[in-house]
């Protein structure tokens, strides 16, 4: 979900406004990678899907990765490949890159892990946004304004807040309060409390 504000040409570097919510979604079920891109492929026949694998490290030879190593059924094995792409994530990527000996050289050898590769930005630099959700029940004058809204489809609503701790500098804010509506649809079906009110704490 990504948002992108309107913005006039007297600020054309606003990070603040109003813009529609963009979802990857088809009709009223949100899509990761897996729906969009692995689903289809998986009837090809040079194509081999590894469940409840362990990516643990690349095979090395020289500066080229020839392979990775996993961890499957408790042994480890070995992946031959000709090209291998890294697409573990946020947090899985760099994780890989450092078992295989791929970082700040200093941090490696303090766990004993040797260096193949000095790249120092591996493994810096994320920004994490820890948040608390409590959803709210709506009010009975609430849901009759807003059944003709949900009766048409899918209905999205966000907001956010922004604000700051006394611990955060003067021109930045650590503090994100973040409102959005919980709609009805065929996959998320209305609970015993109703549709509601989601409403997350974000601390950066």
């Amino acid at each position: 979900m990504a948002c992108r504000c309107w913005r006039t040409s007297t600020t054309p570097q606003a990070i603040e406004g109003a813009a529609p919510i963009k979802v990857n979604a088809v009709g009223a079920v949100r899509w990761n990678a897996a729906f969009a891109y692995l689903d289809p492929a998986r009837a090809r026949p040079n194509l081999t899907i590894m469940a409840d694998t362990l990516v643990d490290r690349l095979h090395l030879e020289r500066s080229r990765a020839k392979g990775v190593l996993v961890r499957v059924g408790g042994r480890e094995v070995e992946v031959a490949a000709d090209l291998v792409v890294m697409a573990a994530g946020a947090y899985g990527s760099p994780a890989v890159l450092l078992r295989s000996g791929l970082g700040p050289a200093g941090e490696l050898s303090a766990v004993s892990i040797e260096v193949r590769g000095e790249l120092p930005g591996v493994g810096r630099n994320l920004v994490d946004h820890p948040s608390l959700d409590m959803r709210l029940r709506p009010s009975a004058s609430l849901l009759e304004a807003t059944a003709a809204l949900y009766a048409a489809g899918p209905a999205r609503a966000q907001s956010v807040i922004r604000a700051k701790s006394r611990h955060c500098a003067v021109d930045r804010s650590d503090l994100h309060v973040v409102l959005g509506s919980l709609s009805r649809t065929p996959t998320n079906p209305p609970s015993p409390r109703g549709s509601g009110c989601l409403t997350s704490l974000c601390a950066r």
